[in-house]
């Protein structure tokens, strides 16, 4: 091989590498707004990430009784995602919302070092340090104020990013009926 050859070799490699480094993880300090695969929203992580999409059920759970909440009240919303046990970066965006894309109740912060609110609190995803994983797995919890009486159900939304050697997004969704 001539040495132009194996520069030009070289050069590939590093912008190669540097691509899929760039692509496994975007975000790491969060994702952008409205990527939560809501009905309003529309678009999920693959807007910014070459991934395998799947919908998997579970990963937002509540401390809500039978997933009723009392309005005005404040419960605590838990989202976790997992890989294989060298994923080392996992990211989610959740907003709760109706299917006009409404934000329903208040969304609060509980670990300002591992989460953030987007878009006047509509939005909450991870931050860089919120972003990494241990034993591919991360949870994070954060608050949320029910809505005031007679607004019904919400669904809270939500996409996550498992940066893998090929990464994977999930969208789930949680439930919460208002307790008459």
């Amino acid at each position: 091989m001539t040495k132009k050859s194996l520069i030009a070799i070289f050069i590939t490699l590093v912008f190669a590498v540097g691509f899929l480094s760039i692509q496994l993880f975007s975000y790491p300090g969060g994702a952008p707004a409205a990527k939560t695969g809501s009905p309003a929203d529309v678009k999920t992580c693959l807007a910014c990430h070459s991934a395998t999409l799947k919908t998997k059920e579970g990963m937002i759970t509540s401390n809500a009784t039978d997933n009723k909440y009392v309005p005005g009240e404040v419960y605590t919303i838990t989202a976790t995602a997992s890989g294989s046990a060298g994923t080392s970066r996992i990211g989610f965006e959740i907003s709760p919302q109706n299917p006009s894309g409404k934000l329903l109740g208040e969304l609060i912060l509980t670990n300002s070092n591992e989460t953030k609110l987007l878009s006047k609190g509509k939005y909450i995803t991870h931050t860089n340090q919120g972003s990494l994983a241990s034993g591919g797995k991360k949870s994070w919890s954060f608050k949320w104020k029910a809505p005031t009486a007679g607004t019904g159900d919400v669904t809270f939304y939500g996409c996550f990013l498992v940066s893998e050697s090929s990464q994977l997004v999930f969208t789930s969704q949680l439930v919460l009926k208002e307790k008459k």
